[in-house]
Order: C-alpha cells, then sequence, then structure tokens
C-alpha cells in the first residue's frame, strides 16, 4: 500500500476497530493491522513495503511503513530506502492526520517531508484539506552545462551541492456507500529556490563573476539529477517521489460480499520539465483466512520519459487483536 492508501487505511481502521463492541465501549478495542507486499515491472525494477497500523481505540490509529525500492530504467539505476511514520485521530466529525516521510535515494538525493491533513466525515462522505512541507538534499554531482549571464549563453564547470524546498496544499473528496466508494484527490506543489554551494567552477574570463542561482541556472546545473527525478515520477513503483509540480487522484471501489474491487488513475506532472505520467491501477482483495486478506495489484503506467510498461504486485494484509 502507498502512502495515501496508508493514511486513509488508518483512518478506516480507527473507525472500525472494535465496531463490534461500539455499544458496550464507545472507544472499541485495540487492534492491530500488519501488511506486507510490493510491486514488479517488466523492465525488473520492484518495490517492497511493510506497514504496521495500531488503532488503540475506536478514535486514533498510529501507524510505520517501510520499504525499499530497485527500478532499473533506460537512464539511471535507482535504488532507494523509505519510511513513514503517522498518527490518526478522530474527534467527530471531524479528525486530524500528521506523518513524516523519509526518501533516501542513493547517490542522487534524500528527502524529509511533514504533512498534516484535516478531515470532516459525515454520511459516508469524507472531505479532506493537505498540507506538506518538503526539504530535499541533493547529493554532490558535477556539471558541465552553459547558462545565461546577461543574456549570453556561457559555459560553466564544477560540481555542486544543492538543497530545495517545496510546499503542498491539497483535496480530498470521498464518499463510501454500502457497496461502492469513489474518491476524488488533487494536490498542488510551490518550490522556493534552491540553495546552492558550487565549488571548482570555471567560467570564461569575460563572464565575470558567478551571477545568483536562478531557478534557470538551478535547472541547468542540476540537469541530472533533476532528469533522474523525472524518471522516478514515470514509475508506480517510485512516482510519490519524484519533483511532482502536481498529482491527481481518482478511485473507484465495489464491495461483493468478503471482496472488494478497486481502479485507481493517477495523473502527474513533474516540475522543472514539465514531464507527464498517467498511471492505471486495477486490484482486487479477498480474505484467505478469517485474519488475513490478500490484494492484487495489476496497472499500467506511460509517461513522456519511459513509455509505456506494465507492473504487478501483491499485499498480504493481517488482522491482529481483536477479532476482525
Amino acid at each position: 500500500m502507498r502512502l495515501r492508501e496508508v493514511l486513509l487505511a488508518a483512518g478506516a481502521l480507527t473507525l472500525a476497530a472494535g465496531a463490534q463492541h461500539a455499544a458496550a465501549d464507545p472507544l472499541g478495542q485495540p487492534a492491530w493491522l500488519l501488511s506486507v507486499g510490493g510491486d514488479v515491472d517488466e523492465d525488473g525494477g520492484y518495490r517492497v513495503d511493510g506497514g504496521l497500523i495500531w488503532a488503540p481505540s475506536l478514535l486514533t490509529a498510529v501507524t510505520l511503513q517501510g520499504g525499499l525500492a530497485d527500478t532499473s530504467t533506460d537512464l539511471e539505476h535507482f535504488k532507494a530506502d523509505l519510511a513513514t511514520a503517522g498518527f490518526d485521530h478522530f474527534f467527530g466529525p471531524v479528525g486530524l492526520n500528521v506523518d513524516v516521510r523519509w526518501w533516501d535515494q542513493q547517490d542522487l538525493y534524500s528527502a524529509t517531508t511533514f504533512g498534516a491533513s484535516l478531515y470532516y466525515k459525515r454520511a459516508g462522505w469524507r472531505v479532506s484539506l493537505r498540507g506538506e512541507s518538503r526539504s530535499s538534499d541533493l547529493d554532490e554531482f558535477s556539471f558541465d552545462t552553459v547558462i545565461p549571464i546577461r543574456g549570453v549563453q556561457v559555459p560553466i564547470t564544477g560540481r555542486g551541492e544543492c538543497s530545495l524546498d517545496n510546499v503542498a496544499y491539497g483535496l480530498t473528496v470521498s464518499h463510501t456507500g454500502k457497496a461502492w466508494t469513489g474518491l476524488i484527490s488533487g494536490i498542488n506543489y510551490d518550490y522556493s529556490a534552491a540553495d546552492c554551494e558550487l565549488t571548482g567552477v570555471t567560467l570564461p574570463p569575460q563572464a565575470g563573476n558567478l551571477p545568483p542561482i536562478s531557478r534557470e541556472i538551478f535547472r541547468r546545473i542540476a540537469t541530472r539529477v533533476l532528469r533522474a527525478g523525472a524518471v522516478l515520477v514515470g514509475s508506480e513503483l517510485t512516482r510519490e517521489n519524484g519533483f511532482l509540480d502536481y498529482s491527481l487522484w481518482a478511485a473507484l471501489g465495489y464491495r461483493a460480499g468478503l471482496n472488494t474491487f478497486g481502479l485507481d488513475y493517477y495523473h502527474d506532472r513533474e516540475e522543472f520539465a514539465g514531464l507527464q505520467a498517467d498511471t492505471l491501477i486495477g486490484s482486487m482483495s479477498f480474505p484467505v483466512s478469517d485474519r488475513l486478506d490478500l490484494e492484487l495489484r495489476l496497472g499500467v503506467s506511460d509517461s513522456d520519459i519511459e513509455g509505456s510498461f506494465a507492473f504487478a504486485g501483491l499485499t498480504l494484509i493481517a488482522y491482529l487483536g481483536n477479532a476482525p
């Protein structure tokens, strides 16, 4: 399960945990949910995740998730570690979710994101406002390019280390009925100017001093890192961790007895090159025992860099604590 799915599952678990006993105990009974799974694409890339959700009562949930991604592409070989921690509390009818997540892409960049969602639930509807703040630290990189100085394209070489901050604001609206569930979501990202420390810089003598690092200069000297970040957006395995301009998400779910069928669509746009990617995922989950569910996924992504490719995945979900 990806971050947003995990956060929604946490909210759902707080409402479901101990529901059988809610009449006798309005706070419900403690419940645990353990998930282990992953996805693999047709190029041999993979991502594996493990997650734990603890709901000490009907109103509160704590989430922990960790994983790694290793994906081969035409441009780079990515290997990254990731982790998420979150807390959700439903005050009724308003709830609050806070989370922090880490992403460490070897020899590329690392990022820390703090997020919070304020949501309102009533009669099957849920409306959520989300804010995020992310700080990305680019590993040292070399550059050999041209940059604009006083309207002239000037050659420059050197090495650099940069940091890049951004904030994001989003809205999610969902409705859950007896059998059908629908969701639409959007989030938009706003980036600050990059803070860079350059060393070993070589400029032609007539160029004079290096001007302040504008967005255009940053985009040119950090081309390798930013292009790799665009590739991340084009893969379902890593799409949440690139430099996004905006992301749209729509989902439908249908529950038939103990089986659940889902269809998710994502549209993402990368910030610096404007590259776009679309992802469609079909899923089915069903019980394999009283305390164990299995989710199967099959999907396809299409991006300006990677083109189209298919992927598949599964997640085992174990319900611990009180009886599900």
